[in-house]
């Protein structure tokens, strides 16, 4: 079992498939499982690599908190255990901030940025915050119940959120460490900084996500010079659940579209923002 040593932390990772790598980060709470219906897919193209970040999962959940440099650090560090001198980056939620701090502090690491369902500063995902420190303190039960009726789509089948629901149980996630990240994105704010992104960008968000508001795709996508955006109108936070298909493809057209070693020029590209049927 591969584990990146940071000074104070553990951090565990893996990876699957063969080609150019993409960097997988995953949101508050959530282990590198939660991936489950994304990896693969990436994989059959991709040498992908995913990671518990620290306070979740496998990797260790020191004393808080966890500022979001702190965490691109650890990010950084998984990317030099695995040898890949740079990658693609796709973050979603908190790790969609984890990714921009990413690319910020490291720009020569990131060849391209994936950003789902996430913010550009903590008060853009204001309700997001409010709901991650209430988790930090619901029994499991409660959590999985109120998580039913904020992560998704309306018209999600019960059975898919089912399926998310095993992976959380089996996922190992300490009060300690929820509170952690949370307590250490409560700072961050990169809003004055997207102009600073080079590299090509694609922003993904559920129109009916009730965590981080749908606005902040669009700021994102304003900041960050050429990004595109896509919409999912019947998608919730969790839209890889929601519309996994849709949402797979998009990725998948987005790195087809991208060469260069560095994830340089795009051909092919589509417009730059645009909703997409499910």
């Amino acid at each position: 079992m591969p584990f990146a040593q940071r000074p104070d932390a553990r951090i565990w990772w893996d990876q699957d498939g063969t080609g150019d790598p993409i960097l997988l980060i995953m949101g508050h709470a959530y282990g590198a499982d939660m991936w489950y219906r994304t990896a693969p897919e990436l994989a059959a193209s991709y040498r992908v690599i995913r990671f518990d970040n620290r306070g979740a999962g496998r990797s260790s959940g020191p004393p808080g908190p966890y500022p979001m440099r702190l965490m691109a650090e650890d990010a950084l560090a998984v990317l030099d255990a695995a040898g890949a001198a740079s990658a693609h980056v796709y973050g979603v939620s908190l790790g969609g901030a984890i990714a921009l701090q990413l690319a910020l502090d490291h720009p020569g690491r990131v060849r391209s940025l994936i950003l789902g369902c996430t913010a550009a500063s903590a008060e853009g995902a204001s309700r997001g915050a409010l709901l991650t420190r209430i988790r930090c303190l619901l029994p499991a039960a409660a959590l999985n119940r109120m998580a039913g009726k904020l992560l998704y789509g309306p018209g999600t089948p019960a059975d898919r959120r089912a399926e998310d629901q095993q992976i959380v149980r089996r996922t190992r996630s300490s009060g300690r460490g929820r509170r952690g990240q949370i307590t250490g994105a409560a700072g961050f704010d990169v809003t004055g900084r997207l102009a600073e992104i080079r590299v090509p960008t694609l922003v993904m968000h559920g129109a009916r996500d009730r965590i981080v508001p749908a606005a902040n795709a669009q700021r994102l996508a304003d900041g960050i010079a050429g990004a595109r955006l896509v919409m999912f109108p019947d998608a919730g936070h969790a839209y890889t659940t929601d519309v996994t298909q849709a949402a797979n493809q998009e990725v998948l057209h987005f790195l087809a579209g991208l060469s260069g070693a560095a994830g340089g020029s795009r051909t092919g590209a589509r417009p730059a923002a645009s909703t997409v049927d499910t």
